[in-house]
């Protein structure tokens, strides 16, 4: 049986690596401005003002299956937003800002 994780590791590698060149491109549309700590946007879960990704990622109509590669909790036209990139089982790979208080994509 042939094992396949390295290829994985390796693509997942060369994804995180281009994916400052996708953010840049799926964020030039939007005013994406200051990102937060992980205590912060943990904070802004804990208290309502944005979902947790997994609620969020389930409104944007994203597969169960996806692997979530990068993940930030950033300033979006003043609202708190996902800005993400997922890799789907189809092997896309896919960079989203999903805002954070209903998960609804931006377009």
């Amino acid at each position: 049986m042939m094992n396949t994780h390295p290829f994985r590791k390796m693509a997942a590698a060369a994804l995180l690596g281009l994916m400052t060149l996708g953010f840049a491109g799926a964020a030039s549309a939007q005013a994406v401005d200051q990102c937060v700590s992980n205590a912060d946007a943990n904070a802004a879960v804990r208290s309502g003002q944005i979902l947790k990704l997994p609620q969020a990622l389930n409104v944007a109509g994203v597969q169960r299956s996806a692997q979530v590669l990068n993940q930030q909790v950033c300033y979006v036209d003043g609202q708190l937003a996902y800005v993400l990139s997922v890799l789907e089982s189809s092997g896309e790979t896919r960079q989203l800002i999903l805002h954070g208080s209903d998960g609804t994509p931006y377009n």
